[in-house]
């Protein structure tokens, strides 16, 4: 009989064990499923701003966070700036609840590491912080986003109600999406200074092409009078014209009716077509 209760007893230890680990183990892989959408996005995508976004709901989703930040550096030596901020119901965080402990990021940022806490009012490491008393600061994570070697931003989420949210186990998975996070906002950054000069280029021979049409008239445009011939191109009246330009609408008049004479037209529908047809518009 008490062999039978003995039995009873480790059976029920070892179902209570297989409940916890069973439990555990799906919480893992939602987690990873989560890390792999987000590294999907991330890898894929240029609109970072959209994409960061995207990643801060997964990881309150996962995480039970209730607000989650990205900041990033902006120059050397100045201090991080939020360039993303979600709460737990998936809207924006407006600047007067954007606040977090500067202290624990400033940790983080010069000692490479990710800081967690499971109640950060009673942590021996951080309850003597100010900012984590005066904003009621329980559950907290907070990871570098490193690249090449250098952090050029953190990962923060915190629950200012419940403590226990975050564990461990779950450091690993988000230190991925964070390494992964500093891949996206590199390519992004590229991406822009690349689009950015390739608009430039396109600038620059559109303006020799224009340069070089106007060079065949017999009485080349003025760069005043382009400009107006452009905004004549846009459909833009004379008021609006005069308002683009910083001039008055006499100033306008005059400039018009200077273009069509060295175009050899009447009026603004042949000037347009007149200047379609040689490359000025």
């Amino acid at each position: 009989m008490l062999l039978d209760q003995s039995h009873n007893t480790e059976l029920e230890r070892l179902l209570s064990q297989f409940q916890h680990n069973h439990v555990q183990l799906v919480d893992h892989i939602e987690q990873l499923t989560g890390a792999i959408s987000m590294v999907s996005l991330l890898t894929s995508a240029f609109e970072v701003e959209l994409v960061l976004k995207h990643m801060l709901d997964t990881i309150i989703d996962v995480t039970g966070a209730e607000r989650a930040f990205i900041m990033l550096r902006q120059a050397e030596n100045e201090v991080p700036v939020i360039v993303a901020a979600r709460a737990w119901d998936q809207n924006e965080i407006d600047e007067a609840d954007e606040q977090f402990s500067k202290s624990i990021v400033n940790h983080v940022w010069h000692t490479k590491k990710t800081a967690i806490t499971v109640n950060a009012q009673s942590d021996s490491r951080f309850g003597h912080i100010s900012s984590i008393q005066s904003k009621a600061l329980r559950s907290l994570i907070c990871i570098p986003i490193v690249q090449h070697d250098q952090v050029i931003g953190v990962l923060y989420a915190d629950n200012r109600v419940t403590k226990g949210v975050f564990r461990e186990s779950m450091i690993p998975i988000l230190e991925i999406v964070a390494h992964y996070a500093a891949i996206a906002l590199e390519n992004a950054r590229r991406f822009e200074e690349t689009t950015h000069d390739l608009n430039m280029s396109r600038r620059q021979v559109r303006l020799l092409q224009i340069q070089g049409a106007n060079q065949q008239l017999n009485d080349p445009l003025s760069p005043r009078e382009l400009e107006v011939l452009a905004l004549i191109a846009k459909n833009q009246n004379n008021a609006e014209i005069a308002e683009a330009l910083s001039v008055g609408i006499s100033t306008v008049k005059k400039h018009i009716n200077h273009i069509y004479g060295k175009l050899l037209v009447s009026n603004r529908s042949q000037a347009i077509l007149k200047a379609q047809d040689i490359g000025l518009v």
